[in-house]
């Protein structure tokens, strides 16, 4: 193994866990800004309430995760949890975005924020090892 392969592991690592938790908060900001400016879109069918239970889901879900992801990190692999996160944010975006649903949606975001709460505690891990 020579020295280049030593220093180029750890920055491509470094480049990819950076892009994939980037991506990972664009997707929990961007919703709620998109759920707060659907508020005024004339003709909504949300209204006020509703999207706050469905913003709150997500808050919930992803606090409870991060809680407690911290310590069942340990016995985790953090590679496998990061992957699992980011298939399972994207595709609970994806089926919020081909549905109209409400129910639809309060059930795939607070699916989404219990996949959220996972992602730093793996990165944090993978970093550390």
């Amino acid at each position: 193994m020579s020295t280049s392969d030593v220093t180029e592991r750890p920055l491509s690592l470094l480049l990819l866990l950076f892009i994939g938790y980037t991506s990972l908060s664009f997707a929990r900001r961007a919703l709620q800004d998109v759920f707060t400016a659907e508020l005024t879109i004339p003709g909504n069918r949300l209204d006020a309430t509703q999207l706050g239970v469905i913003l709150s889901s997500q808050t919930l879900g992803y606090t409870i995760t991060k809680l407690f992801s911290g310590i069942f990190m340990d016995q985790l692999n953090p590679s496998a949890v990061f992957v699992f996160t980011l298939w399972s944010t994207a595709g609970s975006l994806f089926f919020m975005a081909i549905s109209s649903n409400r129910y639809c949606w309060f059930v795939m975001y607070t699916i989404n924020g219990l996949a959220l709460g996972v992602g730093w505690p793996a990165v944090a891990k993978i970093l550390r090892t």
